[in-house]
């Protein structure tokens, strides 16, 4: 029986690198915070909003103070 890392390689070999989720792990992370209680298709709409500023130094201060939840709140 094979465990999660061999499975991990088999889908590896057959489907290449998943496109999914970005290089940045603070992204990852906050992808995977918004998807919990959301679509997909939102999770990419915030993101789109938020584009360059997707970063953990905007996320604590951002604009009025208020970071990442304020543009969350607008989409």
């Amino acid at each position: 029986m094979l465990n999660a890392k061999e499975i991990y390689q088999v889908l590896l070999s057959a489907y290449g690198k998943p496109r999914w989720w970005s290089d940045d792990p603070f992204t990852v992370m906050f992808q995977s915070v918004l998807v919990q209680n959301t679509v997909w298709g939102s999770v990419e709409k915030t993101c789109a909003v938020i584009g360059d500023k997707l970063t953990p130094e905007y996320g604590l201060q951002g604009r009025y103070g208020r970071g990442i939840v304020a543009v969350e709140k607008v989409c």
